[in-house]
């Protein structure tokens, strides 16, 4: 099934909008799902950059962060979007890999 990016519509776009926006104090977004469904929506945002988005995760969920690094020396700003599996997930989709290929990569 496709992810419903439609019913949170407004936080999702809020929550990227401030992220981005470099007067803003927002530096991270949290994004995950609906209890078992496939809308997706906002689980936290904040501005304590990578050291506090990294805490933020649950390892029960699948979630994705968006976060800006600023520097201020850098010319262009700069994005990490990060996809976080639950290891259950990550263990099945692996042993499924392993089947199909002799090599399994893993992406950390």
């Amino acid at each position: 099934m496709a992810v419903n990016l439609g019913k949170n519509r407004l936080a999702l776009l809020t929550a990227y909008q401030d992220v981005i926006n470099e007067t803003s104090s927002t530096d991270w977004a949290l994004y995950s799902y609906e209890g078992n469904s496939n809308d997706l929506t906002l689980a936290s945002s904040g501005a304590g950059g990578l050291p506090e988005i990294t805490v933020t995760f649950d390892n029960g969920r699948v979630m994705y962060g968006f976060c800006s690094l600023k520097e201020p020396t850098a010319a262009l700003p700069r994005y990490v979007l990060i996809n976080w599996v639950r290891l259950c997930v990550c263990v099945h989709v692996c042993m499924r890999v392993h089947v199909c290929v002799s090599t399994v990569y893993v992406c950390l």
